[in-house]
């Protein structure tokens, strides 16, 4: 069995049947908990090897997005590009700026100048990679790619289309149910 082919088993098994209101404030029959496959330890391996070799021939120096779904992909995305001599920095966006200490909207060693790959675990309207990308591009990064573990294929490849981002999933719903 290759990784990807093992990834899809724990994406499959991540899917939850039931009544849930998502983060873009739909309705669905079904909810897809990412990070139990993200902050698995045999689940963190498996995405960084798999979203690696889907994004490797970007030209990119950071990967990341807003907090919560891109904080443990963007993580060991990042540890494993160091090991394949290919290294890319992770990132965080906040989804408001501290008020306090250094005041940042962002964590992470990301420059002005820096091309970056925004990340999410499960996107649905692309809301959360597009907050992402506001902020980003505020600082002046540009955005080569967006790309999460898994498309809920509700919108988010037209929204991110119409935005200018090019958009890769990893998979897409009708794979997985």
């Amino acid at each position: 069995m290759t990784d990807k082919e093992r990834l899809t088993e724990l994406l499959k098994n991540s899917i939850i049947h039931k009544e849930v209101t998502l983060s873009s404030g739909k309705g669905s029959s079904y909810y897809i908990d990412g990070k139990m496959v993200s902050l698995s330890a045999e689940g963190a391996s498996l995405c960084a090897k798999v979203v690696f070799e889907s994004i490797k021939d970007f030209q990119a120096d950071a990967i990341g997005g807003l907090t919560l779904g891109a904080d443990p992909l963007a993580s060991v995305v990042a540890a494993y590009s160091f090991s394949q001599g290919r290294p890319l920095n992770a990132f965080i966006v906040r989804k408001a700026q501290k008020e306090h200490g250094q005041m940042k909207h962002i964590e992470g060693p990301l420059d002005k100048q820096d091309k970056v790959i925004l990340i999410d675990d499960v996107i649905t309207t692309g809301s959360s990679i597009l907050e992402a990308a506001k902020v980003i591009r505020d600082i002046g990064c540009q955005i080569v790619l967006a790309t999460a573990l898994v498309d809920r294929q509700e919108g988010a490849s037209e929204a991110l289309e119409a935005k200018g981002i090019e958009y890769k999933p990893l998979f897409k719903i009708s794979q997985l149910i």
